[in-house]
């Protein structure tokens, strides 16, 4: 498959790299310090699944250069999206699939307000992978899934063909009979780990083995499961404490890629995180205290403000 990863950050580029060794054409859009060291040095990827040297790979801060291709993996940061996604056109032939692999809920909402919905496909990607430098991915969970579906949620053979090459290159991915439910599970777990390790400045093994802070993050996904349940999604009952007990497995030092941007003085992507959970809550009738909280205390962070 002709594959262009739209964003080379540490999702984007680790995805890319594996469909690369696995023989498919993968182009890079990157930027910046990350897109000199992709077209000097190529990418390193340092894996629990094992490492990956790609000492030459293409990349570019032109879609243009690149034309028409079969899928889009589009990482960028949620607060560039539309920006983003008008720079895609380049890359769009008749059937080509373009599929975010990003934070929040709503992002193909977005995408196919800008671009044709018929070439937005929904994806849930779970992962700990992260640029720990230019050019260099550091991906530390035992996993890396891709849950995707079309926009309809109906059966495709293109969504097929891309799962295929995904499980091929080593990553696990599978067609979803409902994608929107995926999205809100996945959602239910990274808002209120963003919000929770942002506001302790803690990583998940710290959040968890203090109990105030485990409360707190408990109290959090409830919120995310009310909101979802309140917008006409089957969340089972056991899904908040199962989500908290899935948190348990994480590798003890990871931090969500928010607490990373704040750290690192970069901008938030808050207003999609517990930003989004507050007004979908509000817009519901279902109380967030925790993530109207979170919200206002980091909203001076959103445009990048680097932590005294």
């Amino acid at each position: 498959m002709r594959i262009c990863v739209y964003g080379a950050g540490g999702v984007g580029a680790y995805i890319g790299g594996r469909l690369l060794a696995g023989g498919h054409d993968v182009r890079f859009v990157a930027r910046g310090k990350n897109l000199e060291a992709l077209r000097t040095q190529g990418l390193r990827i340092k894996s629990v699944q094992g490492d990956l040297v790609l000492p030459t790979v293409s990349a570019t801060d032109d879609p243009g250069s690149i034309g028409p291709v079969d899928a889009v993996l589009f990482g960028v940061k949620l607060y560039d999206l539309e920006s983003a996604a008008a720079a895609l056109q380049p890359l769009l032939g008749t059937n080509t699939m373009v599929v975010p692999v990003q934070n929040g809920v709503d992002a193909a909402q977005r995408l196919a307000a800008v671009l044709q919905s018929a070439h937005v496909v929904k994806g849930a990607v779970y992962v700990v992978s992260f640029l720990s430098g230019p050019g260099q991915v550091e991906h530390r969970s035992p996993f890396c899934k891709l849950v995707l579906a079309e926009f309809d949620n109906q059966a495709s053979g293109r969504t097929a063909a891309f799962a295929s090459a995904l499980n091929a290159s080593g990553v696990e991915a599978t067609v979803s009979p409902d994608i929107e439910l995926d999205l809100w599970r996945k959602f239910a777990m990274l808002a209120p780990f963003a919000a929770v390790a942002c506001l302790a400045r803690s990583n998940v093994g710290e959040v968890l083995s203090n109990p105030p802070t485990r409360s707190l993050l408990s109290d959090a996904i409830t919120e995310v499961v009310a909101v979802a349940r309140a917008r006409g999604l089957a969340m089972p009952d056991e899904t908040a404490a199962a989500t908290l007990q899935a948190m348990g497995n994480f590798p003890p030092l990871s931090r969500p890629s928010m607490l990373l941007d704040l750290e690192a003085g970069r901008p938030l992507e808050l207003e999609s995180l517990s930003g989004a959970v507050a007004r979908f809550g509000q817009q519901a009738g279902v109380p967030t205290p925790v993530h109207d909280v979170a919200y206002r205390a980091l909203s001076r962070y959103i445009p990048g403000t680097r932590v005294r």
